[in-house]
């Protein structure tokens, strides 16, 4: 399996995911336009085969703050997991985001913080 993401002009971007032969890409690719990249499968999470009776959707943000200037800024960034195991919460998530997530979508800081939307467990 592999995710593309195309672009034409730098205006649209259009993500899909294809389950193929390694031929079978490498012809899809030839007929593409734009700008594209690939993203190979590296892991399959999850142990169900089954659609989930209930999504168990998260929306989250995280960040750091720095200095810039001599002032304190707060650089951060939110993003959606789709479904989390019904039996994790925040402090499990919180143990996989905090120091090993990037801070924002341009540097490489790691973040300090972590703040789940619309959820308290």
């Amino acid at each position: 399996m592999a995710i593309y993401s195309q672009s034409a002009n730098d205006k649209s971007i259009k993500w899909f995911d294809i389950t193929a032969t390694a031929g079978d890409l490498t012809a899809l690719e030839a007929l593409l336009e734009g700008k594209v990249a690939k993203f190979n499968e590296v892991s399959n999470g999850g142990t169900t085969t089954t659609y989930p009776a209930k999504l168990n959707t998260k929306k989250l943000s995280c960040g750091k703050l720095t200095m810039v200037n001599g002032k304190q800024v707060r650089v951060s960034c939110s993003f959606k997991i789709p479904h989390v195991k019904p039996s994790k919460t925040s402090i499990d998530i919180k143990a996989v985001v905090v120091g090993a997530f990037d801070a924002d979508f341009v540097s490489t800081a790691k973040c300090e913080y972590m703040n789940l939307f619309y959820d308290r467990n």
